[in-house]
């Protein structure tokens, strides 16, 4: 019948959701038009990222041939782990999706109780991501330092760190670096946060 024609035809014009047109990128970072696009579980999802504040930061960008991934999921759970490097300057990104927002919480506060009574880091509440979140510094000012948040929202974890030589490299810049990440990560992952 004509009916089933044009359903063909349009089948074969329009890309499905698995075929990017030739006007549509296929990866990469083009200035964060892209977050959620890469969303879940996947090596890709790192790519999606918009690192611009990395770039701030380090003045350098990822450099793509050391970023190392990994992935991995099971039904509704999973985990996503992007390493970024530009030189010596490195940041990770730690994603993991629980079963349960019971499950992300009680892990979420048995690792920031365990950070509160190490003396050498310094723990302050973050109130501005997800649920519940820390920031966390090891590292004297004006030496080599660790910088990271740590946060939870529903069922998803997540920590995103990175390492700056704290006299060379501005650790509110670092910190604002932080806070992107953050909210990249709860606008990919929002099924699970």
């Amino acid at each position: 019948s004509a009916g089933g024609d044009q359903s063909s035809e349009s089948e074969q014009e329009e890309p499905t959701a698995d075929e990017p047109t030739e006007d549509e990128p296929t990866g990469g970072d083009d200035g964060g038009d892209t977050a959620g696009e890469y969303a879940g579980f996947d090596e890709s999802t790192c790519e999606a990222f918009d690192m611009t504040k990395f770039t701030e930061l380090y003045e350098a960008t990822p450099d793509p041939d050391e970023t190392y991934t990994s992935a991995s999921s099971s039904g509704d759970t999973g985990n996503l782990s992007c390493t970024f490097y530009s030189g010596f300057d490195t940041s990770t990104v730690s994603v993991m999706a629980w079963s349960d927002a019971s499950g992300a919480m009680g892990w979420w506060e048995d690792d920031k109780a365990f950070w509160e009574e190490e003396p050498d880091y310094e723990l302050t509440e973050l109130t501005d991501l997800g649920d519940a979140g820390y920031h966390l510094v090891f590292g004297e000012e004006g030496s080599y330092q660790k910088r990271s948040v740590s946060v939870v929202s529903g069922a998803l974890e997540f920590e995103v760190d990175c390492w700056i030589s704290s006299d060379q490299k501005d650790p509110a810049l670092a910190d604002e670096y932080l806070q992107d990440m953050g909210e990249q990560i709860l606008t990919m992952f929002t099924e699970y946060a």
